[in-house]
């Protein structure tokens, strides 16, 4: 007796044990499949080791003319990356305390798909921490064309839907 006793305990946890796997199972599968993925997609690479990336939330602002993209791209900066930008900085006037642990570049573009061109709005710099050392903003700056096969003509297409 008590033999079925313990073989009835032990098929119902493992009964319990099932039914747990299948419930967590199914809710993995309603899931967002992004979910879990970093919002950065890199997308190119500069001649100096430094990455760049675009974040997958785009705005989008869509009439009859035109086709708006709102979307921003980051900069990782190698070593070599933070000292020819610390090195452009001092030429501008523009280093200030802190520079020294320039870690990335935050811009946010305005993409023009329907003319291929973008300009940048605002520019964010940040240190190894994450802290802000700058933040500039552009809204004014000139439209520049998305030229095939440089950084912004990859970036034109990366966040414009192709025809």
């Amino acid at each position: 007796m008590r033999m079925k006793k313990s073989g009835l305990s032990v098929l119902l946890l493992l009964i319990f044990a099932f039914l747990i796997l299948i419930t967590a199972c199914e809710k993995k599968s309603e899931e967002d499949p992004l979910q879990g993925m970093s919002d950065w997609i890199q997308y190119g690479n500069d001649k100096d080791g430094s990455t760049w990336s675009y974040n997958r939330n785009l705005s989008v602002n869509k009439d009859r003319e035109n086709y708006i993209v709102n979307a921003w791209a980051k900069r990782t900066l190698s070593d070599q990356g933070r000292e020819k930008a610390i090195q452009e900085l001092k030429t501008v006037g523009k280093y200030a305390d802190g520079f020294n642990k320039l870690a990335e570049d935050r811009i946010l573009n305005e993409v023009d798909c329907a003319r291929q061109r973008f300009r940048i709005l605002s520019v964010v710099r940040y240190d190894s921490d994450g802290k802000i050392l700058s933040s500039q903003n552009l809204n004014e700056s000139a439209w520049q064309p998305a030229v095939p096969k440089t950084n912004g003509g990859i970036f034109y297409k990366k966040v414009c839907p192709q025809p």
